[in-house]
């Protein structure tokens, strides 16, 4: 069983949070049944999720910019210079997070990027999750391949157990348990975040995942197999029922006296 310690350890940090506890518990409720059951994928798994949930303390996005660090990250193509410094964080200020997920995320680049269409999408689907999951468009694709709802409430991403459930889903969808296997920590990365952003950070993390002896309970979830229907006949292979002497006999009468049978 993974434990809130072993998270730490994998942080490569001894400060205790709630969020270590919630996790621990989310994943080895769902790990097993989605095949995150050995040390190399839990390892994999666990090292992906450590890095984009800051050392597994946090399922929303941090938009707590300052003033600097908003205009270094993003840029004056997604944000003006006025509203890095209305927005961003400042000595006399904290950072107004929501309007500056609105304005990251959204307008043209978020329409055309995350299928932001409405004008709190960007705050709404902010970078949430295990996976930190972006974006109005990825949030459906999310609901898609997991079936939880996510786009009518998307703070159940930001939930540890329905956001453990929904990453550990697409990553046993998308073969990162194999690729896990193989030791592809890199091609993982890029199926996982859409580059290598952060994967050495996510190396290092595997690395400490590694040295830990790791496993989950077996999965609870019971399945009834669906009986094969079966196999029709072609008619040609139909069986007939074989004659007896009775209608033998009754066959051969009609065709010696025609007339007799009407």
């Amino acid at each position: 069983m993974v434990t809130a310690n072993d998270l730490r350890a994998i942080a490569g940090t001894t400060k205790r949070v709630q969020m270590h506890d919630d996790l621990a518990a989310a994943f080895n409720k769902y790990a097993a049944a989605y095949g995150v059951n050995n040390q190399k994928r839990i390892s994999e798994f666990l090292a992906n999720v450590c890095h984009e949930t800051g050392g597994f303390t946090r399922l929303s996005e941090n938009l707590n910019y300052s003033v600097e660090g908003l205009m270094k990250t993003f840029g004056r193509h997604r944000i003006s210079a006025a509203d890095v410094n209305k927005l961003g964080r400042s000595g006399k200020r904290a950072a107004d997070q929501k309007a500056i997920a609105n304005k990251i995320y959204g307008g043209d680049w978020g329409r055309t990027n995350l299928g932001n269409t409405q004008p709190n999408d960007g705050w709404d689907y902010r970078g949430s999750g295990p996976g930190q999951v972006t974006g109005r468009s990825n949030f459906a694709k999310v609901e898609k391949e997991s079936g939880i709802p996510v786009v009518a409430n998307p703070d159940l991403l930001r939930q540890a157990d329905a956001g453990m459930k929904a990453a550990l889903i697409l990553w046993q969808k998308w073969g990162l348990n194999e690729m896990a296997d193989n030791g592809q920590s890199t091609a993982i990365r890029k199926r996982w975040n859409g580059g290598s952003l952060g994967l050495a950070e996510v190396k290092d993390a595997r690395g400490r995942a590694m040295k830990l002896k790791l496993s989950v309970p077996a999965s609870t979830a019971t399945t009834t197999p669906i009986p094969a229907p079966k196999p029709e006949m072609p008619p040609s292979a139909t069986p007939t029922k074989k004659a007896g002497w009775l209608e033998v006999l009754t066959a051969f009468i009609i065709a010696l006296f025609p007339g007799h049978s009407k």
